[in-house]
């Protein structure tokens, strides 16, 4: 006979430390739905780990700091308590519902006490997180966002400025951020370069061209180097692989002070 999964606990550690595959994540979530017992013990973990992580300054880690954990953890043999001897059974008797939560609470804080090293790996976890300036969310089992790209962090700059120039049917669009100090170009409307030749983009700073990368049309490039002191971009048809000077006229320029 199975068993219903709103009587089986999930292991709430494995959960809040996001450490389950697929598969049995997706079984969790449902059986959080129904089970208030278990989301109590995943808010307790969590909200033990995000204090610790907001009571701690963020720094960089050193190099060596996950290997030394993960090899603690993996020498740490997992003892289990020693049982004493069960009294003897009584009669049989109908289990009824408040039987089962009874058995299932007992085995839930067994599991705990028999795991040690579980419980170091969620310390090692815990400072991992801090080093690494991680906060978790407040309800692990919801979708955490998507990092943001170094795109995005140009374009949803709070100093973002936008400028398009067109030319030959296509556009050459722009986005500065000075707080930032970078750039994002993007080519729109335009073929792709002939063969043996790239799309090349340029600063102009002090009346002088200084490389800034390549283009590809339709995509969103971070330029190369620092868009502080430069009065425009451009962008010509180069070599493949780009050159050190521009060698053709510019397909399009756009003044950015």
């Amino acid at each position: 006979m199975t068993e219903d999964m709103h009587d089986k606990h999930i292991d709430t550690l494995d959960y809040a430390l996001d450490a389950m595959d697929e598969v049995s994540r997706r079984w969790a979530d449902r059986h959080l739905e129904h089970c208030a017992q278990c989301r109590a013990e995943v808010a307790e973990l969590q909200e033990a780990t995000a204090a610790l992580g907001e009571s701690t300054a963020p720094v960089s880690p050193p190099p060596a700091l996950r290997d030394s954990v993960l090899s603690a953890v993996a020498q740490t043999p997992q003892t289990q308590t020693p049982q004493t001897p069960a009294p003897p059974s009584p009669a049989p008797h109908a289990e009824t519902p408040a039987d089962r939560t009874s058995q299932a609470t007992t085995v839930s804080a067994s599991r705990r006490r028999n795991h040690p090293a579980r419980w170091l790996l969620a310390a090692a976890a815990a400072v991992l997180l801090i080093a690494g300036g991680v906060t978790l969310v407040a309800q692990p089992w919801q979708q955490d966002k998507a990092p943001v790209s170094a795109v995005q962090q140009v374009e949803q700059a709070p100093d973002a400025r936008s400028t398009t120039v067109s030319a030959d049917g296509g556009s050459l669009v722009v986005v500065t951020s000075a707080q930032r100090g970078k750039a994002v170009a993007t080519l729109r409307g335009m073929p792709p370069a002939p063969a043996g030749k790239a799309y090349q983009a340029w600063f102009i700073a002090g009346g002088k061209p200084v490389s800034a990368g390549l283009l590809t049309p339709g995509t969103a490039t971070v330029l190369d180097g620092s868009v502080s002191g430069a009065s425009a971009a451009a962008v010509t048809v180069e070599p493949a692989g780009g050159s050190q000077q521009p060698t053709s006229k510019p397909l399009m320029t756009v003044a950015l002070a």
